[in-house]
């Protein structure tokens, strides 16, 4: 009875330092996320995009596209 006392232990000791693991690893890299800078902010890529769409004579209509009369 006591060796089955000391495995069932051991695994709920492992578990519990797996899932404090996985806890750090997931804290870790929010932080990384967090600090990663915006280079290309969402505006200038819209921007773009609706540049490239008036050279190839589209419109853009939120949220489908639908190609201008000429």
């Amino acid at each position: 009875m006591k060796l089955h006392n000391d495995q069932e232990v051991k695994r709920t000791l492992s578990d519990n330092w797996n899932e404090e693991k996985i806890q750090h690893e997931r804290k870790m890299a929010r932080l990384q996320l967090e600090q990663i800078k915006n280079t290309a902010g969402f505006n200038d890529n819209m921007d773009a995009m609706y540049e490239f769409y008036n050279l190839l004579g589209y419109s853009v209509t939120y949220p489908t596209h639908i190609r201008s009369r000429r």
